[in-house]
């Protein structure tokens, strides 16, 4: 099944990020600073921004293509991620708090790779609005893999609680349930023909989201 070959290669690329990333590696060493987190949550925001927006773009190009069903999920889905972005904005307040922001690095403070990645994610649902769902299976069963001990490191080695993380410890516990109702829809919309576009989506995503986290952990 398609949904069997996405989740491996999600699974990869968590031990790839867990065993290389500077994000991942920094949160445990104690050197990932709290002026990073600033600009994560920058980044995080602009992501979680875009979902409502992305989920409409593809419920109507669905419906162009005549593909009402996908576009029924799509639809359900919108309901279900609008309003995200208050707990980010909440977070920021809370780390700017803890480590206020120089004057110069006031404002957006957006990580150029999350940006392309919403660019990207715009173009695979233009062009086949069921590739979206390799990207929502990603974004949620890596935070499902990757959230709590991502969470426990920041809290335990560089004084990051989880509460200011609410952005992602939130999402650990929604997208459990609805990692189990992607794999639903993965099998549903994306039969075998579909698995090579799908998984090159899936590396697409990957490679735009390692470079955020690069960015980030780097600062």
């Amino acid at each position: 099944m398609v949904s069997e070959v996405l989740k491996k290669e999600i699974e990869h690329y968590y031990a790839h990020m867990r065993q290389t990333n500077p994000l991942f590696q920094n949160a445990k060493n104690g050197t990932l600073t709290a002026q990073s987190m600033n600009r994560y949550l920058a980044g995080i925001l602009f992501l979680i921004r875009h979902t409502p927006v992305h989920l409409r773009l593809a419920k109507m190009r669905a419906k162009e293509l005549g593909q009402d069903r996908i576009a029924d999920f799509y639809a359900s889905k919108l309901h279900e991620e609008e309003g995200h972005d208050q707990w980010a904005r909440a977070d920021i307040a809370k780390m700017r708090a803890l480590s206020p922001v120089p004057e110069h690095l006031k404002g957006p403070n957006v990580p150029p790779p999350i940006m392309d990645l919403v660019s990207y994610i715009e173009e695979q649902i233009r062009n086949d609005p069921p590739r979206y769902l390799a990207y929502i299976f990603l974004a949620e069963y890596f935070t499902v893999l990757a959230g709590p001990e991502w969470l426990a490191d920041l809290e335990s080695h560089c004084g990051i609680p989880k509460t200011f993380m609410s952005v992602i410890g939130n999402h650990v516990d929604l997208d459990q349930a609805h990692v189990l109702d992607d794999i639903k829809e993965i099998d549903k919309y994306l039969d075998d023909s579909k698995v090579a576009a799908a998984t090159k989506v899936l590396k697409g995503a990957m490679n735009f989201h390692e470079a955020f986290c690069t960015d980030v952990g780097k600062h």
